[in-house]
Formats: structure tokens, C-alpha cells, sequence
């Protein structure tokens, strides 16, 4: 493995490594659980083109998994990750323990991030972002970077993120750069969750993505579309072509609140979804 790519497990280790360089170069983070992919690497590129120095993070934050059975299943693929980062030339990985991240003595702090923690993936997936806060807040205040890049798949937790840092008085000292989401050539957005999908069902779960453009497409040419109907066609949509349950197919506005049509001209729309296929849920959204 190349020198260049530094592996540290300690938070004492990675203050240590910082202190060195941050007065001298900008620091770009790129927060992951792992099981890492192209659309990782696209996050770990666009840091490197911005920064000095570029850290990714892999933990494993078992507090933002409502389902036990969901965090047992997550895949590990620690030396394959390594050899993705150290070819791409990533300067440091950061590899926390558990308990360097959750101390015994730890004291788990509320965010209140009002409604939109209730909605969409907050629904389904009760006390997750609480969860993603908690880790968050902890790894930027190990970083302190110059710039967070986060991938637009997960938006709704982009969105959390950000107000998370808003209320923690974070976003005064650290950039946030959200990155467009890397697909397959079949539109599929590429998610650590489809590796355990067959040939059969990633083939079958590229409608995910073709529904969302098509939905666009309805609104950009026409502004009396009635989102309720879109979403039942949508849903039925996909439901036909090898999902097995919709959870939402939803809309929504910049302050993420729920939009039945498109009423205000130039409004920011997001339209996003989450369907389950072969036991496998996956998410993604498009922007209007």
C-alpha cells in the first residue's frame, strides 16, 4: 500500500496528524460507514481537487440503525475499501473503535431538528437521525475541516446534517459541499445497499430512477400537474416492474415541507422515494 495513505484509529492520533498541516492547507472530510464505491470515490475527488489534505472517515455507527437485523447485515469490506482509497490518493483514513466514538462516560446529547426528522426516511426509520447527528457532531469536532462533502442520494440526511450544524453554531467554521448522486449506467444510484442485490433485481431496480425523470419531465411540462396523481402512477410503476412495497414517493420544497403541485413558479421541487426489492430498501430523489 502506498505510503501516502495514512491509517489512524485514535482521536489523540488525528489531532496530532492535523496539528502539522492545517495552518498551511485547507482540509476536505468525507464521512463513511464502509463498503465503499464510486460514488464515494467521486466525494474523496472533489475534495482532493479543493483541498490540501483529504481525510475519509469508516465507522460503522450502529446508533443510526433503527433496524438490529439492517446493522448486522451491513456490509464490511475493510481491505478492499483501503486499496479504493490508497489508489485514488486519499492522505488519511480514520478508523474509529466504537469506544473512541462512544466513550463509557458518553452522555447522549438531543437535537431538535423539528419537522423534518418526522418525515419521509425519519418515518420509517424512527430515532435514525438522532443517530446521524450524534455521530456527525462527534466526527467534526475530531476533523474540524474546511470543507464536509456529502452525496445528494441521501438528501433528507444532508438536510439534517446541515441544521444539526446550524444549531451546534458548526456551520460558522466548516463548509458543506453536496456532491451529485454517482449511478450505474442504468440510472441506479450506487448505494452501498446493492451488493446485496442479485444480476436480477439491480437490473429491475433501475425503474427507481426512471420514474423520478419521468415525474420531472411531467412537471417541467406542465405547471397544473397534481403531485398525489404522479405518485400513485409512480408507485404502481414500480410496484409492476419488481419492487415489492413503496414506502413514499414523495415532494417536497427547500424547507422540506410537503407540496401537492407545483404552484409557485421557479419553487425548488424534490421529488424522493424509498422502495423496497428483494428485501433490500434503497432510496433516491431528483431535483427540480
Amino acid at each position: 500500500m502506498p505510503k501516502k495513505l495514512k491509517l489512524i484509529y485514535h482521536i489523540a492520533a488525528l489531532r496530532a496528524a492535523l496539528e502539522e498541516v492545517k495552518k498551511d492547507c485547507s482540509i476536505g472530510f468525507v464521512p463513511t460507514m464502509g463498503a465503499l464505491h464510486a460514488g464515494h470515490l467521486s466525494l474523496i475527488e472533489k475534495s482532493k481537487q479543493e483541498n490540501g489534505l483529504t481525510i475519509c472517515s469508516i465507522f460503522v455507527n450502529q446508533k443510526q440503525f433503527n433496524n438490529e437485523s439492517d446493522f448486522e447485515k451491513y456490509p464490511i469490506t475493510i481491505e478492499h475499501d483501503l486499496s479504493l482509497l490508497a489508489e485514488i490518493g486519499c492522505d488519511i483514513v480514520f478508523m474509529p473503535s466504537h469506544q473512541e466514538v462512544y466513550p463509557l462516560d458518553d452522555v447522549e446529547k438531543f437535537y431538535d431538528l423539528g419537522a423534518i426528522e418526522s418525515v419521509l426516511e425519519g418515518r420509517y426509520r424512527p430515532g435514525h437521525f438522532q443517530g446521524v447527528c450524534m455521530v456527525m457532531h462527534k466526527l467534526l469536532e475530531m476533523v474540524q475541516p474546511t470543507i464536509l462533502y456529502l452525496g445528494k442520494k441521501d438528501y433528507q440526511q444532508c438536510k439534517v446534517i446541515q441544521k444539526m450544524m446550524t444549531l451546534e453554531g458548526l456551520d460558522k467554521k466548516i463548509q458543506v459541499s453536496l456532491v451529485a448522486t454517482k449511478r450505474a449506467t442504468n440510472g441506479l444510484a450506487l448505494s452501498s445497499r446493492n451488493l446485496r442485490l442479485s444480476e436480477q433485481a439491480l437490473s429491475k431496480a433501475s425503474i427507481l430512477y426512471q420514474c423520478l425523470k419521468e415525474t420531472k419531465e411531467k412537471i417541467v411540462a406542465s405547471s397544473d400537474c397534481h403531485f398525489e396523481l404522479l405518485a400513485s402512477e409512480a408507485k404502481n410503476k414500480m410496484i409492476e416492474n419488481g419492487f415489492d412495497s413503496v414506502d413514499y414517493y414523495s415532494f417536497v420544497n427547500d424547507a422540506f415541507e410537503p407540496i401537492d403541485k407545483a404552484s409557485t413558479p421557479n419553487q425548488s421541487i424534490v421529488i424522493l422515494t424509498a422502495a423496497t426489492i428483494e428485501g433490500v430498501r434503497l432510496i433516491d430523489n431528483i431535483i427540480i
